[in-house]
């Protein structure tokens, strides 16, 4: 969970630079407000001013408004992927290069790890669970949780869809790049409020990564001095800013995550957890139960070793 959380705090300081790359072409501002120290630079700007506040709370509850914020302008870019894919394809002399409907051998694997990262939710689900109001349940935990999930896969579907159908083998590892707000007055509010999204999805995945750490070295979050949890957040969200500057390709970072990590945290513990927790037998669990936890398990360890063995393999 650690080296999930962790990773992808690294992965959404990457997606904050895309987002200054789009604003700041070549052609448009300049060889030096393109350059990447330049766009380094704003992307500290942003992490000084939203990030890092955003990640010293105690409590995952209080991201809640600024967070729906973010799920607004994530909305409004999807559709303006669709409008722009639409009036594009319409055009007389369009050409995406062409689409590859079907991949074979490490093609179709390659995928994987980033398949798996967009699913993976887990992560806040105790913080979830335990500021949950009123007294949390099972079913209400699933019930948001699909509902969380379906939104999720429409707004998922709608953007790769229309993106990959406007852009074809063009397309770049990140969709944020691919538009030009300075020429785009809706792309560039869209592109704003991405900034502030990313920034809560930063502190969305400190908190667990935080709270991932606590427990290891036996600290309780809700007796620890205030001070100390801003400290630790503090230098724990700097650490990760170092290396998103550094690391260039979010796709590396969003596939080691989910072949790797995800495989692990989505489908292997959870399957071992289930057969340890005792009990585990045909007549306690049922047919279903029980040989569905081995195909989660087989499953996680498919995972693990192909998607990350292809994301190496094609990155490094």
């Amino acid at each position: 969970m650690i080296i999930k959380c962790f990773g992808a705090c690294v992965a959404y300081v990457i997606c904050v630079g895309d987002v200054w790359s789009a604003f700041l072409r070549k052609e448009y501002v300049g060889e030096y407000y393109s350059s990447r120290g330049f766009i380094s630079f704003l992307t500290a700007v942003a992490f000084v001013c939203l990030m890092l506040p955003l990640s010293l709370p105690k409590h995952i509850n209080s991201l809640r408004y600024v967070s729906l914020v973010g799920v607004s302008f994530i909305l409004l870019f999807v559709l303006g992927v669709i409008v722009h894919s639409c009036a594009a394809i319409a055009q007389p002399d369009f050409d995406n290069g062409g689409l590859v409907y079907f991949q074979s051998g490490e093609n179709a694997l390659r995928g994987m790890g980033l398949f798996m990262f967009a699913y993976l939710c887990q992560s806040n689900m105790f913080e979830v669970w335990n500021e949950m109001r009123p007294a949390p349940t099972v079913r209400r935990m699933e019930v948001e949780g699909f509902i969380g999930m379906l939104i999720c896969t429409v707004l998922y579907w709608f953007s790769g869809l229309f993106g990959y159908l406007e852009f074809g083998e063009n397309i770049r590892p990140s969709l944020l790049s691919m538009y030009t707000p300075t020429k785009n007055i809706f792309f560039a509010f869209a592109y704003c409020g991405i900034v502030v999204k990313l920034c809560v999805a930063f502190a969305l995945h400190v908190l667990p990564c935080r709270d991932a750490i606590y427990h290891l070295i036996e600290w309780n979050l809700e007796t620890l001095l205030r001070n100390k949890n801003i400290a630790f957040c503090a230098s724990l969200s700097l650490l990760s800013l170092l290396l998103g500057l550094l690391i260039p390709n979010i796709s590396v970072v969003f596939g080691l995550l989910g072949s790797f990590a995800g495989g692990f945290v989505g489908f292997i513990f959870p399957a071992l957890f289930f057969m340890y927790c005792g009990g585990f037998t045909v007549e306690a669990v049922g047919y279903q139960d029980f040989y569905g936890a081995y195909a989660l398990l087989i499953s996680g360890v498919i995972v693990v070793c192909f998607g990350t063995t292809v994301t190496i393999y094609n990155y490094f």
